[in-house]
């Protein structure tokens, strides 16, 4: 088993819906939260936005590197009859931080009449950009291109985004204790991103 402990920083404000509206004066649609009642990123959001970009990804690595041993994606992430080779902690509110959330206020637009229409306000709770949280990920069975992807996959949040919003998210720490692979985090986290074909 390969453990990976990451930090990840959103760098836009987001709002991951629970379906309910708080039954205040103002009716506000409340972000998912734990039970301390701090905002965080589900594990499955995470995995389902690691799990595009590696999709999207694979046949360009196989494609550069005909040798390739990376897994491909069913293997890898699972599917209906096959269990999962990874899995995703939700990423948690760095502690440290107190003050996370924000009410953003918007309102409907008659489409015909070009004003706003009655009761038309509604509310959304969002989490400020440039938080940390911290997140973690396992491993069961992996080899080098299967890791190296992943990490490529990861890195590409930056551009790709997490959930139904595609929040743009960066990777600031990655850190595993498995010296084997310690030297294709730091490589794969220095090198500038995929260019011209090319995974650099």
């Amino acid at each position: 088993m390969i453990e990976l402990n990451l930090i990840l920083q959103p760098l836009e404000t987001f709002h991951i819906g629970t379906g309910r509206v708080d039954t205040g004066l103002i009716g506000i649609q409340t972000t998912i939260k734990d039970p301390k009642k701090r905002p965080f990123i589900p594990g499955t959001s995470l995995k389902g936005a690691v799990r595009f970009n590696y999709q999207r990804l694979y046949p360009l690595y196989r494609k550069i590197y005909p040798g390739s041993e990376a897994y491909d994606e069913n293997k890898l992430f699972g599917t209906s009859n096959q269990s999962s080779l990874v899995y995703f902690s939700d990423a948690l509110l760095d502690p440290n931080l107190d003050d996370a959330l924000f009410i953003q206020t918007r309102v409907h637009i008659d489409a015909i009449k070009r004003t706003s229409e009655q009761g038309g306000l509604f509310h959304f709770e969002k989490v400020f950009p440039n938080l940390h949280f911290q997140t973690k990920i396992l491993l069961k069975k992996t080899n080098s291109d299967t890791f190296k992807l992943l990490l490529y996959s990861l890195k590409e949040l930056k551009h790709s985004g997490i959930g139904h919003n595609r929040t743009l998210t960066k990777v600031v720490q990655i850190e595993s204790q498995n010296e084997a692979f310690k030297d294709i985090i730091k490589s794969t986290f220095t090198a500038s991103k995929i260019k011209g074909g090319k995974f650099l």
